[in-house]
């Protein structure tokens, strides 16, 4: 059974699941990394989740996060158009990707 967020957890999925790193999340929250750390635990103790990954296809699967179009998190606009294509393989393998 998966427990309701708080707010601030709220606040930390929308940016794991934008692909923004624990340093990421704490700078843009204002929060140390440790804080985040502890967050990430619990929201996937709550959501039942094993890791970042499974939170991600839990966003875009509940429509956190609609495939390719810039993910919001809060005023904080994240391309996430290269990434998918990067992990699907419809972008060349040579290529960088520009996230």
């Amino acid at each position: 059974m998966r427990q309701a967020l708080t707010d601030r957890e709220q606040d930390v999925f929308s940016r794991i699941a934008a692909g923004m790193s624990n340093s990421e999340i704490a700078a843009s929250l204002f929060l140390s990394e440790g804080t985040v750390k502890i967050h990430v635990g619990r929201i996937l103790a709550k959501l039942g989740l094993r890791d970042r990954v499974q939170a991600v296809v839990l966003a875009y699967e509940s429509r956190l996060i609609t495939p390719g179009t810039p993910a919001s998190c809060q005023g904080l606009s994240l391309p996430l158009g290269p990434f998918l294509a990067w992990v699907t393989g419809t972008a060349s393998l040579r290529e960088a990707p520009s996230w």
